[in-house]
């Protein structure tokens, strides 16, 4: 049974795994430094009844070792910032909910895609452009193609076109910010919005 009751710490695993309930005891337990082992070296045999009684009595101790933690967790609001690329930005940690181009949105749940609709916004105003792009500023990893052989792990930006998947979010914003005055695109009108992770914010209990 895979439940807390059941879990504990033994360096003699494999020793053990076939012998009796006694035996272990014996072999594995009856010697522990470890606390949570005492229980089970207390106990005749090991049943469902043992390893539930054992499992409550480790949930209740976990519990007062965190302090009265207040279970009924506070998470902070989502609050959208909004991050201009002409200024120094940074992005890492946060989720992304838009970018928008010359006062045009485009709406993007994932880093990859704040570049796929980028990149599809500078591909209609010339793609030709774009591809040559690619051998003047010598990027890390190919930016654009019509072969996705050419990629290691190639995403569709959109019908026939690639580009690599896997990127940070780092490599995906400098990029947008190395390609975009080639098209005439000022830094000032390149707009992402994020979202910070929502995490937890726990509240503990009083001191003394």
């Amino acid at each position: 049974m895979n439940v807390l009751g059941n879990l504990t710490v033994t360096a003699f695993n494999s020793k053990i795994s076939n012998k009796t309930f006694v035996e272990r005891v014996s072999e594995a337990f009856s010697e522990s430094p470890f606390w949570l082992n005492k229980f089970i070296t207390e106990q005749k045999s090991w049943t469902e009844s043992e390893i539930i009684k054992r499992g409550e009595m480790l949930g209740a101790k976990l519990l007062q070792l965190w302090c009265d933690v207040d279970r009924n967790l506070e998470y902070e609001t989502d609050q959208h910032e909004e991050h201009v690329l002409a200024d120094p930005i940074d992005v890492k940690y946060t989720d992304p909910v838009s970018i928008e181009i010359n006062g045009s949105s485009f709406e993007a749940d994932t880093y990859r895609e704040v570049m796929a609709e980028f990149l599809k916004y500078v591909y209609a105003i010339d793609s030709t452009k774009l591809f040559g792009l690619q051998k003047v500023e010598k990027f890390s990893k190919c930016i654009i193609t019509e072969d996705p052989s050419e990629l290691k792990s190639p995403y569709e930006v959109a019908e026939g076109l690639f580009t690599e998947r896997w990127a940070s979010t780092t490599t995906h914003v400098k990029n947008i910010a190395r390609i975009a005055p080639y098209f005439g695109i000022e830094l000032e009108n390149i707009v992402i919005t994020t979202m910070r992770e929502r995490r937890p914010e726990i509240k503990m209990g009083k001191e003394g």
